[in-house]
């Protein structure tokens, strides 16, 4: 979890109208039951929406993994596109079918979530 994350749901959270939470306190007070009843269903739009930034931040990071990683086949995608530019620098159509290929992933998450978006 970042502290992005931590901000955008406390900002959604607070857009939450405290009506809804007072009808679940009638009676009885507040218990975890009326958060995960309540407020989670509410949280979709921007749990969504953080899903897709955390994942687009952990897909696009370069430098930690160039670090870190210290054998060739555990590379990450955008790690190997850069020795794979290197390598085949001057054949721009081969660098440029491999950045196709690299960007697939990130097309077939974007596409998922396009059509669960109309399915309301």
């Amino acid at each position: 979890m970042s502290a992005f994350g931590i901000f955008l749901m406390k900002q959604f959270i607070e857009t939450i109208p405290s009506e809804l939470m007072d009808a679940g306190r009638i009676g009885r007070g507040i218990r975890v039951g009326d958060l995960s009843r309540i407020i989670l269903p509410q949280m979709g739009p921007a749990l969504a929406t953080l899903g897709i930034f955390q994942f687009m931040g952990t897909w696009n990071d370069y430098l930690w993994p160039l670090i870190v990683i210290t054998t060739t086949e555990r590379r990450t995608l955008p790690i190997m596109l850069t020795w794979y530019n290197s390598q085949h620098g001057a054949r721009q159509d081969l660098t440029m079918a491999a950045s196709v290929l690299v960007i697939l992933p990130v097309l077939v998450i974007y596409f998922l979530s396009k059509s669960g978006s109309y399915a309301a």
